[in-house]
């Protein structure tokens, strides 16, 4: 069962790539029965390095971005070696091999003009350091050669990811955006990972990228309670927005049974606008109670 409903939408050049399959992926989801998705965006500059490292917090995961080889997702982010942090934060994970350099790609087309920079790059060692796991995570990396070598596939397999699709050679963003529809749509209906899948070939010459799925074919979305009493002792199961949480106790506070309590807050820390934790469940005709 993949973990939660939390979404990331990560598309660093989301104003340049055509058609924008932001909304196409969000209206898919949205019309499950099920319409407990909660979306985290990152978009264009805004997909920075720094945001991935919240990766392993979603259940489900929508890269729309360059790739190369199988083994390299392009962020949006510019390089500044005058950023106050360049040297404890970036340097380290370029000379560690978790990040490299791509110059003069294009990351914002104005009027007739293109601006271009050099970005960051991310290396499937930045993934295997990733801190904690993925919910059985589903991945969706619909970038260019994402599946024509297994190196970015095995790193989020080795941080918990369960399914990973991707496309074995370069892709048209029209292939891209039909097979992101197709996806999304049968995983907001309860279908698993290989049946929410579509065996298709780009008809776009020469390259015809071949749609591809690398997974535990069985994952899909729970319509059913999980870890409704938080004795898993983490968040399985639960969709999160804001300050959402396990505990064994908050000061005098006890769990009124078992081992753990949920709580939701605006004054611990997180945040000071909301907390949920919420899951949608199906209520079958057999059910009393």
């Amino acid at each position: 069962i993949v973990g939660n409903r939390n979404v990331l939408i990560y598309t660093p050049y989301r104003s340049i790539f055509t058609p924008d399959k932001v909304p196409i992926v969000k209206n898919a989801l949205d019309q499950a029965n099920c319409r407990d998705f909660k979306y985290t965006e990152y978009a264009n500059q805004a997909a920075t390095v720094a945001v991935l490292e919240d990766m392993t917090k979603f259940g489900f995961v929508f890269m729309d971005t360059h790739g190369l080889r199988g083994e390299l997702i392009f962020t949006g982010e510019k390089l500044d070696i005058f950023k106050p942090n360049f040297t404890q934060y970036y340097l380290p994970l370029l000379l560690s091999g978790q990040l490299g350099l791509w110059e003069k790609l294009v990351i914002s087309n104005t009027g007739t003009s293109q601006d271009t920079a050099t970005v960051y790059t991310v290396y499937p060692e930045f993934i295997k350091q990733l801190p904690g796991t993925f919910p059985n995570t589903v991945i969706f990396n619909s970038s260019c050669e994402s599946t024509i070598a297994d190196n970015l596939k095995d790193a989020f397999f080795t941080k918990g990811a369960k399914a990973y699709y991707g496309y074995s050679r370069i892709v048209y963003s029209n292939f891209a955006a039909a097979m992101a529809d197709t996806v999304a749509r049968r995983f907001a209906r309860g279908l698993a990972a290989n049946e929410a899948y579509y065996d298709a070939t780009d008809p776009h010459n020469p390259y015809s990228a071949h749609f591809e799925l690398k997974s535990s074919t069985n994952m899909s979305f729970s319509f059913s309670l999980i870890n409704g009493n938080y004795e898993a002792g983490t968040l399985e199961g639960w969709t999160k927005e804001g300050d959402g949480r396990i505990l064994t106790r908050l000061g005098s506070i006890a769990p009124p049974q078992g081992s753990y309590l949920g709580i939701i807050s605006t004054g611990l820390g997180y945040t000071t606008s909301s907390g949920s934790l919420s899951q949608c469940l199906k209520v079958e005709n057999n059910q009393s109670s």
